[in-house]
């Protein structure tokens, strides 16, 4: 009797194994046909033209954001000589986020058109305090270090409005 239990046992373990392995393999295939049904042939296997060149177009903006910060950051003034290519950097910024607050964002992403006009406006306030800063009449000293550090600020902002849109590009 002991034997022929044995022998049930087995049997059931041996069948338990094998229909957990069929199960395995039956879930797997409809895992894998799924996964390869999804979207075939549907629209989400091509890009959206629009969003395509959205990320080329911000591509160029961050070549050109990257290099004119580092310009607009290696300026000193030490001298009355050195306004002018600070004005010039300053407008070639604003300039350049002028461009990002044009830019056309897809629907799905029309939220980042948003930050894209803050980015623009913190820019473009910081610009006013830069010019106010360097080009406006004497000012008290303490006055212009808040100024400086409210312009700072700002351009800082707009950078960060930046790095929140390239997140969602990334």
């Amino acid at each position: 009797m002991r034997e022929y239990r044995k022998r049930l046992t087995k049997r059931a373990a041996d069948g338990y194994k094998a229909a957990r392995i069929l199960w395995t393999l039956v879930i797997c295939l409809l895992t894998l046909g799924g996964v390869s049904a999804c979207g075939a042939g549907g629209k989400e296997d091509r890009p959206d033209p629009q969003e395509v060149k959205l990320r080329q177009e911000l591509a160029s903006f961050c070549e050109e954001m990257e290099e004119m910060d580092a310009q607009f950051r290696g300026l000193t003034v030490e001298s009355e000589a050195d306004l002018p290519a600070l004005s010039e950097k300053l407008g070639d910024l604003q300039t350049l986020f002028s461009d990002l607050r044009e830019m056309e964002f897809p629907e799905s992403y029309a939220d980042l058109g948003d930050t894209a006009d803050e980015a623009a406006a913190y820019m473009d306030t910081a610009a006013e305090a830069f010019r106010e800063v360097f080009f406006g009449e004497s000012m008290q000293e303490a006055y212009v270090q808040a100024k400086y550090d409210y312009a700072m600020e700002n351009y800082d902002r707009a950078f960060k409005r930046v790095r929140a849109i390239l997140y969602f590009f990334s």
